[in-house]
């Protein structure tokens, strides 16, 4: 009977155990699409460049940041409750995650872009120390690598919306 009751306990909790893995790498896809959602919106909203950071020299770091119009400096954009958005580590939280490529809308890929957004929403590049270059000329991609494959964010160059594939 104990036997039995194990085996039914067993056949209920190993699915789950293995889908666990895949719900954490489905979590950190949606987080870097929900960023730059954020960014977006937050450009839009409060009229200044915002950006996700994404940073792969280390690990796997994301920010959203933004151009304080006042001093024209690079700051952490504010959070949803006014605070400093936080600084996501997504290597830490999903350690099989990684950053297969990243390609800016003027078509250079590095492991430290900075995906910018405009007061209209439509995205565009700036230096690193974020002087405006240029209007996006190409769609820009992110692909994630997350042990089973990939998956790609488009953000698209007309209008900035993202797109998941």
């Amino acid at each position: 009977m104990v036997i039995v009751i194990i085996a039914v306990l067993a056949a209920i909790v190993a699915p789950g155990v293995g889908s666990l893995e895949g719900q954490r790498q489905d979590a950190a896809f949606d987080e870097v699409s929900r960023a730059l959602r954020y960014a977006r919106a937050n450009a839009m909203a409060a009229g200044s460049p915002t950006g996700v950071r994404i940073r792969t020299d280390t690990g796997i770091r994301l920010e959203v940041v933004q151009i304080d119009p006042d001093t024209d400096t690079l700051e952490p954009a504010p959070g949803p409750l006014g605070e400093d958005a936080p600084v996501r580590y997504l290597d830490i939280e999903i350690p099989s995650l990684a950053v297969d490529s990243m390609t800016n809308g003027d078509g250079t890929t590095s492991n430290d872009e900075t995906f910018w957004f405009r007061y209209d929403g439509t995205p565009h590049t700036r230096s690193a120390t974020g002087v405006f270059d240029a209007i996006n000329d190409e769609d820009a991609l992110i692909v994630l690598e997350d042990g089973t494959g990939t998956r790609t964010i488009v953000i698209r160059q007309q209008t900035g919306l993202i797109d998941e594939q």
